[in-house]
């Protein structure tokens, strides 16, 4: 079980036995069913009340069956049965499916919606006061306001713990530390727990601790230097972050993840140009997390518009702290000279590259050169190839048509012989 406190204003001292005052909280219960109906609508007589709680005994009961039982008990008719059922079925306080009764609102809902109006029009809503007034005629023992007590701190967990509240016991936890820390954060009045639940009171131990010993946190609370949003509005991954100051320019930078997302190098625009470190984490593993102390030092770097910035990693629901110390001039002139040496750098590769680009290019010309000699001295070979085939061809026509005269030539001489 975990009691919760709200406080005024939380001071250091405030943390560890001084009293601090506690506002009251009025709560004014509406008791509604599934359709939407408040108390008036489950107003009842003394017999229709009667008639109900037959039926809460029972329930699920025949319509036969309450007949029959308002025969015995009430003396009713058949016909009065049905009348008073219809008019509890109309009020949606029961309901009669296929001959078969059986309530909507339960008789617990019932009675209490019926103590929420009494207090609500006898003391104007205010529980103290009738809590009050039931004690004036009597002396409560210790153990009623030991169950008095246990019942309002119950309350106000549940209260709380619905509010932010997962399926998961271990989301819950982390929900819930994320939504503590984010208000310790945040200037104003606080909330602190402490009880058994041993997971949370560590978390709240460590807490505490931690705000005791950065005024940054309080002491500028009422003054516009002491704060300054750096992310309120991120509606798509649901991270606030903000930036706490003290009098003595010590600063903090807090950044609350509400998702159970892991955010992964997110980044995060600060005010300080320097270093920042991690120096509370809800989701450690000594208060119940998952992650390890992170010493690494992470230095801010721009966008190029003046603007700083840093990249961090923040667990699904979890409330981190950084804080920040400023480059000294030394740092902000060794940066500068890194920098310059980086532009430089850039701008050499970037002429390499491009001269490589047209090495690569002149390289692919030549080669397209090289290949269409290639193929000129090829046809070039072809050509002459093709010429000295058509020289061979020609002596071969020529040698055939002088062939072809010889022959005829002695055929017309053996001719003239045969005619003497």
């Amino acid at each position: 079980m975990t009691d919760w406190f709200i406080l005024d204003r939380l001071k250091p001292q405030g943390l560890f036995g001084i009293n601090p005052k506690v506002r009251s909280v009025t709560n004014k219960p509406t008791i509604l069913n599934k359709g939407g109906k408040t108390m008036g609508d489950y107003e009842l007589g003394a017999i229709q009340t009667e008639f109900a709680e037959l039926i809460w005994e029972r329930e699920p009961v025949s319509s036969g069956e309450l007949v029959k039982l308002c025969s015995e008990q009430f003396e009713w008719k058949k016909s009065t049965t049905y009348t008073v059922l219809r008019k509890l079925c109309e009020k949606g306080i029961m309901k009669n499916e296929d001959g078969v009764v059986t309530s909507i609102v339960s008789r617990e809902a019932f009675y209490a919606a019926k103590s929420g109006q009494f207090v609500e029009e006898t003391f104007q809503g205010s529980l103290p006061a009738f809590i009050a007034a039931f004690a004036s005629g009597k002396k409560l023992s210790k153990k009623e306001m030991d169950e008095i007590q246990q019942m309002i701190d119950d309350f106000r967990e549940k209260a709380f713990v619905d509010m932010v509240s997962g399926s998961d016991e271990k989301a819950h936890l982390s929900d819930v530390k994320a939504a503590l820390g984010f208000m310790y954060a945040h200037p104003g009045s606080k909330m602190f727990a402490a009880g058994q639940d041993a997971g949370l009171e560590k978390f709240m131990s460590e807490l505490n601790k931690f705000y005791a010993k950065n005024a940054a946190l309080y002491e500028l609370d009422n003054d516009p230097d002491g704060f300054m949003w750096l992310e309120n509005s991120n509606p798509e991954e649901t991270v606030i972050a903000m930036q706490r100051a003290d009098s003595k320019g010590n600063k903090l930078v807090i950044a609350v993840n509400f998702t159970p997302v892991r955010r992964e190098n997110y980044r995060l625009h600060v005010d300080v140009r320097g270093k920042y470190k991690e120096v509370f984490n809800s989701e450690w593993k000594k208060l119940g997390g998952d992650e390890k102390v992170n010493g690494q030092i992470i230095k801010s770097d721009n966008d190029g518009d003046d603007m700083e910035y840093i990249d961090i990693t923040l667990p699904g629901l979890s409330f981190v702290i950084y804080n920040s110390e400023p480059y000294t001039q030394l740092e902000l002139e060794e940066i500068a000279v890194l920098k310059r040496a980086a532009i430089a750098k850039k701008e050499a590769m970037r002429k390499a590259a491009e001269a490589e680009m047209l090495e690569l290019a002149a390289a692919e010309e030549a080669k397209r050169a090289v290949e269409a000699r290639k193929q000129a001295e090829k046809a070039c070979m072809e050509a002459l190839q093709a010429k000295e085939e058509a020289v061979r061809k020609a002596e071969e026509a020529a040698r055939a048509s002088e062939e072809i005269d010889i022959e005829t030539k002695k055929k017309l001489e053996q001719l003239k012989k045969k005619m003497k």
